[in-house]
Parts: structure tokens; C-alpha cells; sequence
């Protein structure tokens, strides 16, 4: 029972999930189109211009960040999720900006990637890296929800062939912490601090 139970869970939580990325589609096309040639010829040295769509905001905070503009890009991330308050990868943007301004996950950072979460506890297999590098950098940092949710982000990647090689190297470099023995779980005979995983070394 418990197994069809957990099945019939990550069904709903499939159809959650491709339900959010239509929107997120949707939402990036209304942005392009109400950005316009706004894109062109962006200048992140400047503050994002007001008025814009999500796909212009998402852009700028994406560039700024890889400008080093850090405060304009979180600038920009704000004004995303407020025009687009339902999108988990805006969000995601304004926790990545937020601790790139703070040089650290602050409250902001740290309430917009529950948000994301919240919005989308499953994205892309991309986003999910993403999420669970955040977290192993920080851990010290998570809060329980956000532990909790990273855990369960591993748990998915486990069960995706093509994320091996990712969880390795993570196995190998993550800092000591509840994260790094998650992942070296989900990697049998990976060798950790001069361990191989998933073998008794019990004598």
C-alpha cells in the first residue's frame, strides 16, 4: 500500500510540476513580448529599467550577476517576482542575487529559495543542482524546511542515470555535513576522505 501510495504521490507532484512549467512558458513569452528590443544592447551598469516583462528582468539579473553587479541584479530579481510572483525560477534568481549582494544567504535569500520550492518542489534536473550546491555550500545556514528539501532534491537525482558523474564529484567535494553523506549514498564506491562509500569498513 505504501508504494502504490508513494507513486500515485509523485504522479500528482509530475503534474504539479508541468503544470508550473506551462506557466513559467507562458510567463517568459508575455515577458519577451513586453520586453521587446529592450534586450538589446543591455547595460547592467545602469538600474534595470522599470515597466518591463519577467523575460527582461530575468535576463538582466542573470547578466548583472555575471557582471559582478550585484546589487542591481538583485534589484532586478525583486522586480521580477513581483510582476511574476507565481514563477519558482524567478524566485530562484532573487535567493541566488540575494547571496550574491549579502555575500552569504541572508533572510531574503534564504525565504525566496522556500518560495521556489514552495512554487516548484521538483524543476529542472538543472535547477535541482543548482538548489542542492546552494544548500551543501551553505548548510550551516539551512533551516530545517530547506534541508529537508534538499534531501529530497538528491533523492530525484539518484533516480537519474545521467546526474552520476555530478554526484561523484559532489560526493568527493562537498564539506562534511548530512549533505555530502546523502549524496555519497546515492554513489556506492566513490572514495570520501579516504572511505570508499557504500562498503562495510567495519573490521
Amino acid at each position: 500500500m505504501r508504494n502504490s501510495h508513494t507513486k500515485d504521490n509523485a504522479r500528482l507532484l509530475r503534474k504539479f510540476t508541468t503544470a508550473l512549467f506551462g506557466l513559467g512558458a507562458a510567463l517568459s513569452f508575455l515577458g519577451a513580448w513586453q520586453a521587446g528590443p529592450a534586450l538589446a544592447g543591455l547595460s547592467v551598469d545602469k538600474k534595470p529599467a522599470s515597466g518591463r516583462g519577467p523575460a527582461y528582468y530575468a535576463h538582466y539579473t542573470l547578466a548583472a550577476l555575471e557582471a559582478g553587479k550585484s546589487e542591481n541584479a538583485l534589484l532586478s530579481a525583486r522586480a521580477e517576482t513581483t510582476i511574476a510572483p507565481d514563477a519558482a525560477d524567478a524566485w530562484q534568481r532573487r535567493a541566488q542575487a540575494a547571496v550574491s549582494f549579502n555575500v552569504g544567504p541572508d533572510r531574503e535569500a534564504l525565504a525566496s529559495l522556500i518560495e521556489a520550492y514552495r512554487l516548484d518542489p521538483f524543476p529542472t534536473p538543472r535547477d535541482m543542482v543548482w538548489r542542492v550546491e546552494f544548500a551543501a555550500r551553505h548548510e550551516v545556514m539551512m533551516p530545517n524546511v530547506l534541508m529537508q528539501a534538499t534531501l529530497a532534491q538528491i533523492a530525484v537525482l539518484e533516480r537519474m542515470p545521467s546526474s552520476y558523474e555530478r554526484r561523484r564529484q559532489w560526493c568527493r567535494d562537498f564539506p562534511d555535513g548530512t549533505i555530502a553523506e546523502a549524496v555519497c549514498a546515492t554513489t556506492p564506491g566513490v572514495w570520501r576522505n579516504g572511505v570508499q562509500q557504500g562498503v562495510n569498513n567495519e573490521s
